[in-house]
């Protein structure tokens, strides 16, 4: 929405008010408005104005409207004062608050590694997610927990169908690629570990 111009009524120029910027500001002058800052004594950037910029800036009311850690409470001074965005905390509080966040993430990360690889192979990731919530990750075939370089279950599914079937750990689902997915192979292996391996 543009805001109609209107003649200044001192010089007549347009203007958004009852005078343009120019005839404003010599007003303000004219009126004894003090240009020195009332912290510092400097001048300051514009007629009016209490405080230079730099005055401003050190106690803006963004910069003071936290006096105490939001978390702890302790009074926050230059020394111990953290500012995170609009949250203020000390330095204990921020630390703590780091660990916590960085604990989470180490632990949240495996599941967000298997959802980002079934999207990456157009699986449902809300099928998915819902099926390691319910296994903790662990692999269907040999219960044991995520092996491998990247310390995560392999999302199995049918090459043919694309169809999600379950987790495996690194090294089941490197046996099923050998064994080309086929359980006959599968059962003649076990046939064969059964009769040469002594305690079988």
């Amino acid at each position: 929405m543009t805001i109609p111009r209107t003649p200044c009524n001192e010089c007549g120029k347009p203007a958004r008010g009852n005078k343009c910027r120019t005839c404003w500001t010599a007003a303000r002058v004219a009126s004894g408005a003090p240009r020195v800052c009332s912290e510092c004594g400097g001048p300051t950037s514009r007629p009016g104005a209490k405080k230079c910029i730099p005055c401003f800036q050190a106690t803006a009311y963004h910069m003071m409207r936290h006096t105490n850690c939001s978390s702890c409470g302790v009074l926050l001074t230059e020394e111990n004062k953290k500012l995170k965005s609009a949250m203020a905390k000390c330095d204990t509080c921020l630390r703590a608050m780091k660990t916590d966040r960085a604990r989470k993430d180490y632990q949240d990360r495996p599941r967000l590694q298997v959802i980002a690889a079934a999207k990456k192979l157009g699986l449902d990731t809300d099928e998915v997610g819902a099926y390691y919530d319910d296994h903790d990750g662990a692999c269907d075939s040999c219960g044991g927990g995520p092996t491998g370089r990247y310390h995560r279950p392999v999302i199995d599914h049918c090459h043919r169908t694309g169809e999600f079937r379950g987790f495996l750990c690194n090294g089941c689902n490197l046996a099923a690629g050998y064994l080309d997915d086929d359980p006959r192979k599968a059962r003649a292996l076990a046939v064969y570990l059964e009769g040469t391996i002594d305690g079988l």
